[in-house]
């Protein structure tokens, strides 16, 4: 007989179903962008399945969600704005030239302001 589900991870599962609502994404989406096996993001909104600490930081990321939240269900006071985070998703896949080249506009604009 499976034993039930740890009501902690039901509250973590409750709050990522709701990053994902709010994201507009469907379970096969999210599965997919996060190279997850089929049946784990299911499995982990129910609170079935315990969430390892990278892929929850991987899942805010993609839900454009605050990982305090998802783990403690209080906001965290991440100074990072959701246009910032999108900003920083953008620079790293980049290859390291491109990024030191952007860093170096950064600077300039830096200066000037």
């Amino acid at each position: 007989m499976p034993k039930p589900p740890n009501p902690d991870d039901c509250a973590v599962g409750r709050r990522i179903y709701a990053a994902r609502k709010r994201k507009g994404m469907s379970q096969d989406e999210a599965t997919r962008a996060l190279a997850l096996p089929s049946g784990t993001m299911s499995r982990i909104e129910r609170g079935v399945r315990s969430v390892p600490a990278p892929l929850l930081g991987r899942i805010a990321d993609l839900f454009d969600a605050d990982l305090s939240y998802l783990v403690t269900g209080i906001a965290g006071r991440s100074e990072i704005t959701p246009a910032e985070r999108n900003l920083i998703r953008r620079v790293r896949k980049l290859s390291p030239e491109r990024q030191i080249s952007l860093y170096r506009v950064s600077e300039t604009m830096e200066v000037r302001a």
